[in-house]
């Protein structure tokens, strides 16, 4: 299934849900696999959840983003533009997480190992010498662990990763760095699954990460690369110690004690409340303890957040199950389709004929017809979000002795909202720069007629003088004629 769900009323023990759900379907290790493991999923959920339940998934994805399947291709999607790849860390990994459920989360895990621990654990790592082999602990039980996940029943691999842990945790038993990934183990091994021994580690884990996260900044035990100093460095912790408190509340929700869970995520969503997966953990546990109001609100919260967040509601069972939790997908639906359509009103009224904006509107009326949030969002980012567009310009040029008024078409960073604005000017700005080239082509006349005025002077003038050289060369020839004369 896509979204683990314990069934409270099944006779099947809750070790024995969890480990045949981490047995169901193979390793994801990469977006396309990601996409068609949910869906795969999702119809293994459809076909085995009840009629009731299977019609309210529907029509909740149809709310959401017409079918899971095309609202898991839009993660992708989005990713892929980010140029996103499963081997970077970035704000994708918010959106990855917002795809997956708590076994293919696992990639998250690999993420980390590979690009923010493994090969750093030196610079990561600030200890005397005397310590040197803690680092050394660590980094090979990352290793170790980096392969169990991508094989949970490989017994070795996680004995391994657990022994060099715990060596590490042999010479400073406050690493919460160790504590969490031991936790890993007992989470998700499938020879090591204890879920008690689990949720300890990972509390231990978030209590000595938060511990850190408030002492001086030159004291602390962890320095990554990516948060050098002060703020970014604090926050290293504190994403750490969100983590773990998830973890530790996913244990509670495994082992049925839902009140700590709900403790437990709320903490983590107080440490890190732009951190999309903690707020909706604690929905989550709400609405696995019946709490539909509060989850709704909460779910509410975490969709602001990740819009995407929607789409990981619809197909998990304790949320989407209650009414409550329908009808808050169903409002945030219309208010977004509402404020789309709204904004499309806005720019429609300042189009122009000859502007490039109405290209670009036909795009997001379809987007908004489809009458889903996560479409509507898509429409939002058409019309708010700066990106490079095409606009009208005019000019005025003179050609063949006239003065006139032409088109351009240029690129420009800007937002569709702006650019209607900017090119609902665009008849203004013609009749002013009309006026300017009336006004030009009366003075290019007026010069005009200046200079053959000036030029039929000119002219008369020469004429004047040639005949006044005629006049007074024929006056001569006449003098000299009465004088050879006489």
């Amino acid at each position: 299934m896509a979204s683990f769900y314990l069934d409270r009323f099944s006779q099947e023990p809750y070790n024995e849900q969890w480990t045949r759900y981490l047995q169901t379907g193979a390793h994801v290790r990469d977006l396309q696999n990601t996409v068609e493991a949910q869906t795969a999923g999702i119809q293994d959920t459809l076909r085995t959840v009840s009629k009731e339940h299977r019609q309210v998934m529907e029509k909740s994805a149809a709310v959401v983003c017409q079918t899971l399947e095309k609202g898991f291709q839009q993660v992708v999607d989005q990713l892929d533009q980010a140029n996103w790849r499963l081997n970077e860390i970035n704000e994708g990994v918010g959106k990855l997480h917002s795809m997956l459920d708590w076994k293919t989360d696992i990639i998250i895990e690999q993420l980390y190992i590979n690009n923010n621990y493994l090969r750093q654990i030196s610079e990561l790592l600030r200890i005397p010498d005397s310590q040197k082999q803690k680092a050394l602990h660590i980094e090979k039980g990352l290793t170790y662990l980096q392969s169990g996940l991508q094989n949970l029943e490989k017994k070795r691999l996680f004995d391994d990763a657990q022994d060099e842990f715990q060596l590490s945790l042999n010479i400073d038993k406050k690493d919460f760095f160790s504590l969490h990934r031991l936790g890993l183990i007992y989470f998700y091994s499938i020879n090591h699954l204890d879920l008690n021994k689990a949720y300890t580690y990972f509390t231990d884990a978030a209590y000595h990460a938060i511990v850190e996260s408030n002492i001086d900044n030159s004291q602390r035990t962890y320095s990554l690369s990516r948060y050098p100093k002060g703020k970014e460095s604090r926050d290293f912790y504190l994403e750490e110690a969100s983590n773990s408190l998830i973890y530790a509340s996913r244990c509670c929700y495994l082992l049925n004690n839902l009140q700590a869970g709900i403790q437990k995520a709320e903490e983590a969503w107080k440490l890190t409340p732009r951190f999309p997966e903690a707020g909706f953990q604690l929905a989550k546990m709400y609405g696995a303890a019946n709490q539909a109001a509060i989850a709704a609100n909460v779910l509410e919260e975490v969709i602001s957040v990740n819009q995407f967040y929607a789409l990981k509601a619809v197909e998990d069972i304790d949320l989407i199950s209650h009414p409550n939790v329908q009808a808050k997908l169903e409002h945030i639906r219309d208010l977004t389709v509402a404020e789309a359509r709204n904004l499309l009103l806005i720019c429609k009224s300042k189009l122009v004929d000859e502007g490039q904006a109405k290209s670009y509107i036909g795009e997001i009326e379809n987007l908004i017809y489809k009458n889903s949030f996560i479409d509507a969002k898509n429409a939002l980012a058409l019309i708010k979000n700066i990106r490079s567009l095409k606009i009208t310009e005019l000019y005025i040029e003179f050609e063949r002795g006239v003065f006139k008024i032409f088109n351009k078409c240029t690129d420009i960073k800007i937002s569709l909202i702006n650019l209607t604005d900017k090119e609902s000017h665009l008849p203004i700005k013609r009749e002013e720069l009309a006026k300017e080239a009336r006004r030009a082509n009366e003075i290019e006349n007026e010069l005009y007629a200046k200079r053959q005025e000036k030029e039929q002077f000119e002219k008369i003038k020469g004429y004047g003088c040639l005949l006044l050289l005629l006049i007074v060369g024929l006056s001569s020839i006449i003098y000299l004629y009465i004088e050879l004369s006489k």
